[in-house]
């Protein structure tokens, strides 16, 4: 049984070659990278076999020199040549598993040929989320969707409200199948599904908006310098939630270093009506509009 050929100074090179024509098998490009790596000095060999490729040269003439008709413009270069410029997409892909073998070998080439480049690399893999699988969800049941509908019966008396929840994605699988088996059988309710599915607002993708920056926030107070003169506007916006993102921080910026503000805001904020939770209203049957079914 012959024993595998080992890499060394005398014969690297060879197998440099067999590198780049893609005749290496695995097991010796392995070898390869681990004699590379013990020889740091040797790698810009590597580097000159990755940026020279020879081209076929119909005329040559005196003014061409061998450097230029041998050496590939970074347009020229093969779909996984990697340089400084797209090496984040290479590593972003490589880290998404979306790399060929081929990629991802030269991925690995270069970043041993340009250690600096580890930085970005060690970067990226930070962004790797993992599981924690010491955490347990310990009730699951809460996880399957369910219906505010689960205890009744589909009827004639709740069919509309089944057909509401239906139409709004409410319902749970089961109770989908069973309405569409029930309107199959009961066909006068097929209109009134329908004319509920009509309601449903869908987008025109066809449609496009051309000036975008007009969808982006803005006040009445973009002129405005924050001051002592204006302070209480500034206030006022911001309560109401009318002021941009940087203009609200802005404010909270002013006032904390204007603390005698910190009580009128606090007025202001006051003023601001919320909810109350606790109020249920009971018959909420009376608010659903309901269809005459003939």
């Amino acid at each position: 049984m012959s024993s595998k050929p080992n890499i060394n100074m005398e014969n690297f090179e060879v197998f440099l070659m067999d590198y780049f024509d893609g005749t290496l098998s695995p097991e010796m490009t392995d070898q390869l990278m681990a004699f590379l790596d013990s020889n740091p000095d040797l790698k810009a060999e590597l580097e000159d076999f990755n940026n020279y490729n020879l081209n076929p040269i119909e005329e040559f003439s005196e003014n061409n020199t061998l450097k230029s008709s041998l050496k590939r413009e970074e347009s020229e270069q093969p779909k996984n040549f990697i340089n400084h410029e797209n090496l984040d997409d290479y590593l972003i892909h490589g880290l998404e598993n979306n790399l060929n073998p081929s990629e991802s070998e030269a991925l690995r080439t270069f970043l041993i040929l340009n250690p600096e480049a580890q930085k970005s690399a060690n970067l990226v893999e930070k962004l790797k989320l993992t599981p924690d699988k010491k955490l347990r969800f310990d009730d699951k049941n809460l996880l399957y969707k369910t219906s505010n509908l689960s205890n009744l019966t589909l009827s004639e008396d709740t069919a509309e409200e089944f057909i509401i929840a239906f139409c709004e994605g409410d319902l749970t699988i089961n109770e989908a199948e069973n309405l569409k088996k029930w309107i199959a059988a009961n066909p006068k309710w097929q209109s009134v599904l329908a004319a509920y599915q009509n309601l449903k607002l869908t987008p025109d993708k066809k449609l496009r908006f051309e000036n975008k920056n007009l969808l982006y926030k803005t006040s009445n107070l973009s002129n405005l310098t924050l001051s002592e003169d204006n302070a209480e506007e500034f206030i006022i916006a911001f309560c109401e939630g009318d002021l941009t993102n940087n203009e609200a921080e802005n404010l909270k910026k002013w006032i904390a270093a204007n603390p005698k503000w910190q009580s009128v805001l606090a007025v202001y904020q006051n003023l601001k009506l919320s909810p109350d939770y606790s109020i249920q209203f009971p018959n909420k049957d009376s608010l659903r509009i309901r269809t005459h079914i003939s």
